[in-house]
């Protein structure tokens, strides 16, 4: 099977932050089969831009093919980001002839966040008579409006929502990482013609990974556990988005059971973060630089808890797919998640706490619970979310549902 993913923002091993498309696209591979991706040259979730000029650049990595499409850099600002938004899709709209001759794709798979480059998907997959499917990883506009407040009115939602319709309308399928978004869109009158659910993984080269004993974060960590009983872990992007604030405004408290706080990563609210708890004389929350994906789940291993969280949206009744879920479970460390949401892995894999209600109240009552475990029930709970991830999160197993899905929604080859 020829297989064409479409991703704005999809990565390769030298730039840093792969993830999912790259992931399912390797593991495609493996099992026989030809597939592209057709990025951005610039992204904010790299590490590390590749070096593209003023036209696409076709390149290869673990065999598979990339073409990078010329776009823009940007920074915070809006307008940046919306400069690079519309090159993307300019570039794309030039090169989908090129792109259509050189792949001659059986699916095309639309997996740009924003759905905007789903009208030329479309154009490449009636001309080579593919199949085309629409992978849902938010529900936009609907999740753009809640997070940034935004008018439903406002041009861009606008645009947004009109290319959600023309996805949903002249697809021949959906898959999402969203457990409730069938539901959602058959709640809008826009019933899918074939829908799988598929979550996000990771990746089972990261369990065999060793730990770089120069690393800081690594050493720091360890030094924790001389000084506490239990360390609460955080591993990822420290923004808004991800309600850390629950672990600060809990840190006085978790202090007295002799419990530390330990935030791994960058973001636009580390700063913040860290003058409030030099203010508040948090003396049990600490700050560690980030690690290379390579060494994610070697480093958090010494987290005692693992956190997940996000700000109490209506959107999550639909559901969620946090990455560092499957990381903490793949490291065998167990789970606090805190995001009240229709997904139930964590108390399906027996591998933590779930709280519905995510307060400071509930989350020193989960956390009581577990201080109150022996060492031994401790290690029981992280290796089920180990062996767990290991039977239903991998790429491999997530890639040959996705490859099942793609057939039942009318693939070849």
């Amino acid at each position: 099977m020829r297989i064409l993913f479409v991703n704005h923002h999809a990565s390769a091993p030298p730039f840093g932050n792969p993830y999912r498309t790259y992931y399912l696209a390797r593991e495609l591979v493996a099992a026989g089969h030809q597939v592209t991706i057709v990025a951005a040259s610039w992204s904010h979730t790299r590490i590390k831009q590749p070096d593209v000029g003023n036209q696409p650049l076709w390149t290869e990595f673990d065999g598979v093919e990339y073409c990078f499409l010329p776009t823009p850099g940007y920074g915070m600002g809006i307008v940046s980001r919306l400069r690079n938004i519309f090159g993307f899709l300019r570039s794309y709209r030039k090169a989908w002839k090129e792109i259509a001759r050189r792949t001659a794709p059986d699916v095309v798979v639309e997996a740009t966040t924003h759905i905007l480059p789903i009208h030329t998907s479309r154009k490449i997959a009636r001309s080579c008579g593919a199949t085309l499917v629409f992978e849902s990883r938010d529900l936009w506009p609907e999740t753009l409006i809640e997070l940034s407040g935004a008018s439903h009115y406002n041009p861009f939602i606008l645009l947004v929502g009109r290319a959600q319709r023309t996805a949903l309308k002249s697809c021949d399928g959906i898959i999402s990482t969203l457990i409730g978004a069938e539901k959602y869109y058959r709640s809008i009158g826009l019933k899918p013609k074939a829908f799988a659910h598929i979550q996000n993984g990771v990746d089972p080269a990261q369990f065999e990974e060793t730990a770089d004993a120069d690393s800081p974060t690594l050493r720091g960590l360890k030094a924790l556990h001389d000084r506490y009983d239990v360390v609460i872990g955080y591993a990822g992007s420290i923004g808004q988005v991800n309600a850390v604030d629950i672990l600060l405004d809990a840190a006085p408290e978790l202090a007295a059971r002799n419990v530390a706080v330990a935030f791994v990563g960058q973001g636009e609210r580390k700063s913040a973060h860290q003058e409030r708890a030099r203010k508040e004389l948090l003396e049990n929350v600490f700050f560690f630089d980030p690690v290379s994906k390579t060494q994610v789940i070697p480093v958090i291993s010494h987290f005692d808890l693992g956190f997940v969280g996000g700000k109490s949206r209506p959107i999550h009744r639909h559901g969620v797919s946090p990455n560092k879920l499957f990381d903490y479970m793949a490291a065998s460390v167990p789970v606090l998640f805190c995001i009240a949401s229709p997904d139930y892995i964590v108390g399906s894999a027996q591998c933590g706490f779930e709280i519905s209600d995510p307060n400071g109240e509930t989350l020193l009552a989960a956390v009581d619970q577990f201080l109150a475990l022996s060492p031994d029930e401790r290690k029981e709970m992280g290796e089920r979310g180990r062996a767990y991830a290991i039977e239903n999160y991998t790429y491999p197993v997530l890639a040959r549902r996705y490859l099942a899905a793609l057939r039942d929604m009318g693939a070849k080859g």
